[in-house]
């Protein structure tokens, strides 16, 4: 562990963000740690809360489908995810220049845009 990193040792999660968001912390966190570490548990998180609710939006005539709650829950869920992906895509992008190797910057901004591509593709598709 170098220096820079000693000073860091022990920082909040949410100093940790900021940082990154500012584009002041290393590409390698910004990428694995909030983009796939966050997602995981953003999954877990979310699935935990599906499970709660599916009891309460199942009706016998409807289903789950049509129920109002189960509408809600998947438009609140929707931005919690597409706010967690703007998070990740620009702390990935602003850190990208704090590589140590520069092919890592490049190559993790193709993967961010492969990224959201996929999510504009299957935003459009739900929508239309």
């Amino acid at each position: 562990m170098d220096l820079d990193q000693q000073k860091f040792v022990g920082e909040s999660i949410v100093t940790k963000v900021k940082r990154h968001w500012q584009g002041k912390g290393s590409l390698s966190w910004a990428y694995w740690g909030f983009g796939f570490g966050g997602g995981l548990i953003l999954l877990f998180v979310l699935s935990v809360a599906f499970l709660f609710v599916l009891p309460f939006a199942y009706s016998p005539d409807k289903g789950v489908q049509g129920s109002p709650i189960f509408s809600a829950y998947l438009v609140i869920a929707g931005c919690i995810y597409t706010a967690y992906v703007i998070a990740t895509l620009v702390m990935v992008l602003r850190c990208g220049d704090n590589a140590r190797w520069p092919g890592w910057k490049y190559i993790s901004r193709f993967f961010v845009c492969i990224w959201l591509a996929n999510l504009l593709i299957n935003l459009a598709v739900r929508v239309l």
